[in-house]
Formats: C-alpha cells, sequence, structure tokens
C-alpha cells in the first residue's frame, strides 16, 4: 500500500502509525544505600526510602561514642534530582551551629555541630543527623554521595574522628 505525504502524516497524528502505544512508563523512585557498617566500624553513612517522586535520605552516624560535629559535602546529578530541604534532627541541642546550603547545582555543603566543648552525641548505636530530602526530576539515575576529600567528624575536644563515609544511589528507572 502506498501513502502520500499526507496520508503518513495524518496517521502519525493520529497515532495510528509506527508506535504500538506500549511505551513503558517509569518505574516506582527507590534509593540503594551502599552497604551499612558492621557494628564494630564508625561510619556517616546513607539511608533512604521514598514517597511517591521524593527521596527522603537521612544521614546516619554509627559507632562513634563522642560526635560533637560534622561539616561535609554531598553531590548529585542535578538533571536527575532536585533538593528540596535539609534538616538537621533533634539530635542537636538549641545551642548547635546548624547550616545547609547548596553551594552549586548538585553540591550541598552542610556543617552541624555542638557549640562550645562540650561532650559530644553518642552514636555507639546508630542515630539520624539529619535528613535530605530531593525531588526525582527524570527517569536518570544519580548517586547521592559524599565527598570525602570535603568531609569530617568531630570529637567534643575538636579531633577529627575515623569514620566511613557511605554513599547511596536512586537507580534510573
Amino acid at each position: 500500500m502506498k501513502l502520500s505525504l499526507f496520508s503518513a502524516t495524518a496517521l502519525l497524528v493520529l497515532g495510528c502509525g509506527g508506535s504500538s502505544g506500549s511505551e513503558s512508563k517509569p518505574g516506582p523512585v527507590s534509593f540503594t544505600p551502599e552497604p551499612q557498617p558492621s557494628d564494630d566500624g564508625a561510619a556517616i553513612y546513607l539511608v533512604g526510602r521514598t514517597e511517591g517522586d521524593r527521596v527522603i535520605v537521612d544521614v546516619m552516624a554509627h559507632g562513634v561514642s563522642d560526635l560533637h560535629g560534622t561539616a561535609f559535602r554531598v553531590k548529585w546529578d542535578p538533571d536527575a534530582l532536585a533538593l528540596v530541604d535539609a534538616q538537621a534532627s533533634s539530635e542537636w541541642t538549641k545551642e548547635s551551629v546548624l547550616l545547609s546550603k547548596e553551594s552549586l547545582p548538585g553540591q550541598l555543603v552542610v556543617a552541624w555541630s555542638e557549640k562550645g566543648a562540650g561532650a559530644g552525641h553518642d552514636a555507639t548505636q546508630a542515630i539520624v543527623l539529619g535528613t535530605l530530602v530531593f525531588d526525582a526530576k527524570s527517569r536518570k539515575g544519580s548517586a547521592i554521595a559524599f565527598r570525602t576529600d570535603r568531609s569530617t567528624a568531630l570529637d567534643h575536644q575538636g579531633k577529627t574522628l575515623a569514620v566511613a563515609w557511605r554513599s547511596g544511589t536512586v537507580p534510573a528507572r
């Protein structure tokens, strides 16, 4: 059967040509963490959950008995995810310094610290330090990763704590 240019164009516009109409819809958004710390390892790590196209990521600490403060950078693909909010948890006192700012698209700078030289938080068991909220902008996946070269955790004397920094991924969908 021979189609004129007009007929072929009309079929495509009406949806009767070429496509079967079975284009897949994006799957649900999800979050995959890196392996979580063992009971004997000190770590700051991410645990995520989703609500629709929203990714909610808790920043956790584990295996540290005297965590006074942390400063870190988190990066992600800004074409895949949009930062909605970054909030410190209720673990921090009212006197704490709690700052977070998206310094560049896809890069968040965070400083959460107690003021003064008082005792730090007991994170020998896992505690939530804060929560990051993202909206999925596309079907594209993205790592949500700590920049370990720009991240540190400190005890109440200002000494750097040896912790593993574990990130996570929002897989493509």
